[in-house]
């Protein structure tokens, strides 16, 4: 008995060390549809590796200039259609899931830009997550093009409205076009994922580099 005590007490030990190195995580929208590799409108996994190299090769200095590390997980082979970031100590770890890549619509300049996205979660600064070291989405969102775009020395215009459309598709809203709506201001700033037309504003503010729109950021 006294040996099941010891073995179940060093289990919850190790359980909470990991939520202690494994900080905020923060997720992509799902959708209940998974895609798996053989769906013949998709990306494919050169496309997908092509991207990821050069997001790592940019990177990788970056963060080590800052005195972190960049860890991107190819999960190619898991038909969810997801992305995610998280921090474990000073690594940022970013996981590309294939689902999203092979997600209808999605380009590989859609999936370059998820990964900025994700990286904007650890790069982005404020406004963060309350009680996290997570930039916010709309943050991780403006950081995606107005840095992480011009760090590639890539174009994202096309992407932004790609994406933004895909985003709209997956949580089943009106489709999102330019200029847009003039959206609702909030009254606090909104941490989680805004709707996709907000998304698309708040792409193409971080393209000018203009301030972030009021549907989501309050100042």
């Amino acid at each position: 008995m006294k040996f099941i005590t010891y073995c179940l007490t060093i289990l919850a030990l190790l359980f909470i060390a990991e939520l202690a190195l494994a900080d905020g995580l923060c997720d992509w929208p799902q959708v209940a549809t998974q895609y798996q590799p053989n769906q013949a409108h998709a990306i494919v996994k050169t496309q997908y590796d092509a991207a990821l190299d050069q997001i790592q090769k940019k990177y990788d200095p970056i963060f080590q200039k800052a005195g972190y590390r960049l860890r991107i997980i190819r999960s190619w082979n898991d038909s969810t259609v997801n992305a995610q970031a998280w921090w474990t100590g000073s690594t940022c770890n970013v996981e590309m899931f294939g689902g999203l890549a092979r997600y209808p619509g999605i380009t590989t300049a859609a999936v370059r830009q998820v990964a900025l996205h994700e990286i904007g979660h650890c790069l982005g600064g404020a406004p963060f997550y309350p009680g996290e070291d997570m930039s916010a989405e709309g943050q991780a969102d403006y950081y995606s093009t107005s840095v992480g775009c011009p760090a590639l020395g890539v174009a994202c215009k096309a992407s932004s409205l790609n994406l933004a459309r895909s985003l709209a598709s997956m949580s089943s809203e009106p489709k999102p076009w330019r200029p847009g709506p003039s959206l609702p201001a909030v009254s606090t700033t909104y941490f989680e994922h805004p709707e996709a037309q907000c998304r698309l504003q708040t792409y193409d503010a971080g393209i000018v580099k203009g301030a972030r729109p009021r549907c989501w950021f309050f100042r």
